[in-house]
């Protein structure tokens, strides 16, 4: 098991090499458009510190959805200096949900794509049983969010309340976001806390090529959205 955190531009302020953690998952990117400005120090400082690393894309993040190609792309973009030395994964919460796993799959396939790497996908126990994730759950990791309350927590828990199987997954759990609310020694404020099941073999694997990226073609329009919703 390994412990860790995950981080975006609100905690700007964080010194990685005085929080333990064995690993950090950073946002990199939101919708079409939106860009972590301290991304680079962040990714950077992880790396140096030889940290298990992971990059993350908050779908649609408030933007009027563009398409999940799109959305991908700029993904990449910002995430291709660090390939082979990180994880990816998309984090499908808030106004995303309403689009649906198809329009995940079709994010997930387009990274793969580009990079020869599959992400993972972060989503809250509720929504991992809709028949939707079922072909995606066959290539990609669940990062898992279910919490017990919202109480402060001080350190890791190496046995976090919550479900051992999770819809299309099964047992599949990879990583479990148990708490939006703990405090660790180097630094002042509150922070996601994560469990990983795997191994440090395990979260390297996700760093390497499956196969030979290729260059983005050019957008094409993307079709109105149906209307059509899954939850």
């Amino acid at each position: 098991m390994l412990n860790g955190i995950d981080i975006s531009k609100y905690q700007w302020n964080i010194d990685l090499s005085k929080v333990p953690c064995d690993f950090v998952i950073i946002k990199a990117t939101g919708g079409p458009g939106i860009v972590n400005s301290y991304f680079k120090k962040q990714v950077e400082q992880a790396i140096s510190l030889g940290k298990l690393v992971g990059a993350y894309h908050f779908a649609l993040d408030g933007y009027p959805n563009k398409g999940p190609e799109i959305e991908a792309r700029h993904f990449v973009d910002h995430v291709k200096p660090y390939l082979g030395k990180i994880a990816l994964a998309l984090d499908w919460e808030s106004k995303a949900i309403k689009l649906g796993p198809a329009w995940a799959k079709r994010w997930l396939d387009e990274v793969y794509r580009l990079t020869g790497l599959r992400a993972m996908v972060y989503m809250s126990h509720a929504y991992t049983a809709n028949a939707g994730w079922k072909e995606v759950a066959k290539n990609h990791k669940l990062w898992m969010a279910q919490y017990a309350n919202y109480n402060p927590q001080y350190g890791y828990n190496s046995n976090p309340w919550g479900a051992k199987t999770a819809g299309q997954w099964g047992s599949n759990i990879f990583i479990h976001q148990y708490t939006s609310q703990m405090y660790l020694s180097g630094y002042r404020n509150n922070l996601d806390a994560n469990i990983c099941y795997g191994t440090k073999e395990d979260w390297i694997a996700l760093t390497k090529q499956n196969s030979a990226p290729v260059e983005p073609s050019k957008p094409e329009p993307t079709p109105a959205p149906s209307g059509k919703t899954y939850n």
